[in-house]
C-alpha cells in the first residue's frame, strides 16, 4: 500500500450543532477509528468518496490524503481524513453520548481515561 499526498491540515471553521455532532458520530461509529498511540489521540475514517470526508473536514479540521491500494483484478483509490492532537480529543469527547458502548470504551482510552490493560478486558465482556 502506497500513500498518497496529503493535504494542509485545516483548522475547523465553525462550531458544530447538536445535528453535526451526532452526524458524526454516527459515521464515525461505522466506519471510523477512534485510538492513542504513545504520544497522542487520533481519530480517522478511510472512504472512496471524498464528499463525506470533506464535511468532518469542515466540521473538525484535520487533514485528508489519498490511498492507492492494489487489488487483484484492479487499483483502487481511496480518500483519509485524520484529525489528531487536541482536535481528536474535542471530537471524542463530543461525540462520547452519541456512541456504542464499544465506541464509548475507544473514546475513553482515547482521552486516557482507561489503561490499555483495562481497555482490553472490558472490550472483550462487550
Amino acid at each position: 500500500m502506497s500513500k498518497g499526498k496529503w493535504r494542509t491540515i485545516v483548522p475547523r471553521k465553525i462550531v458544530p450543532t447538536k445535528i453535526d455532532i451526532a452526524w458524526s458520530a454516527g459515521f464515525i461509529e461505522g466506519d471510523g477509528h477512534i485510538g492513542r498511540n504513545k504520544t497522542t489521540s487520533d481519530i480517522e475514517v478511510t472512504q472512496k468518496n471524498i464528499c463525506v470526508l470533506l464535511k468532518l473536514q469542515f466540521l473538525w479540521g484535520g487533514s485528508l490524503g489519498k490511498i492507492h491500494k492494489q487489488g487483484f483484478t484492479r487499483n483502487r483509490t481511496y480518500f483519509k481524513w485524520r484529525v489528531s492532537g487536541p482536535s481528536a480529543r474535542r471530537m471524542a469527547l463530543s461525540m462520547r453520548r452519541y456512541l456504542s458502548p464499544v465506541k464509548q470504551l475507544q473514546v475513553d482510552f482515547c482521552l486516557g481515561k482507561v489503561t490499555r490493560a483495562k481497555y482490553l478486558r472490558k472490550r472483550e465482556k462487550i
